[in-house]
């Protein structure tokens, strides 16, 4: 993975970090390091096949590494956010990938996925 993307995603609106071998997020408290690890898990929660609905249940239940509510996971709460990355070393049309997930009655579904 070579850069995430995120869009309102708790405090970011929108954003694009690269990422290399080895990255070190910097910054004040409360800049937003801890949003993209949480981001990056979400990713890899998808990536390893979890379901939305068993993401859901462990955040609400506070097993997972990521904090509050799934409602907490969208900056503005009327819209969806989007988790994205890029990829290098993949065939073509399969380096970059991103998901829109909105919050429907407390449950996180996709809205849309590319």
């Amino acid at each position: 993975m070579i850069s995430i993307e995120l869009k309102n995603f708790k405090s970011y609106e929108s954003a694009s970090l690269p990422l290399a071998a080895m990255t070190f997020l910097i910054g004040a408290n409360a800049s937003g390091k801890s949003n993209v690890l949480e981001a990056i898990r979400l990713l890899n929660w998808l990536a390893k096949g979890s379901r939305l609905e068993d993401i859901t249940r462990s955040i609400q239940s506070g097993d997972a590494v990521v904090r509050g509510q799934a409602n907490d996971l969208l900056r503005d709460p009327l819209a969806s956010f989007s988790l994205g990355g890029r990829f290098e070393g993949m065939p073509k049309g399969w380096g970059h990938f991103e998901i829109s997930i909105g919050l429907v009655a407390d449950q996180l579904e996709t809205v849309r996925n590319f």
